[in-house]
């Protein structure tokens, strides 16, 4: 009973079929947070601004990070 495997092609590792799918999503990259939020932005940013979208750049992300992290050290 042999499962079929995938070999992907950016990394080379093999994975059986039902989890190559997922794989492949984090291997290239599709599948964090921040790329979702960036696919999101530019698919609506042709038609709304991503401001009014309710979108933040992940520059506005991080610099609101960055001044909570110096908030909380004093």
């Amino acid at each position: 009973m042999g499962a079929d495997m995938f070999e992907c092609p950016s990394c080379q590792r093999s994975f059986p079929a039902a989890r190559f799918a997922a794989h492949m999503d984090k291997c290239m990259g599709l599948s964090s947070r921040r790329a979702a939020t960036r696919r999101s932005a530019a698919n609506s940013a042709s038609s709304t601004p991503a401001h009014a979208a309710g979108y933040e750049s992940s520059s506005s992300t991080e610099q609101r990070k960055r001044k909570a992290k110096r908030a909380r050290r004093g």
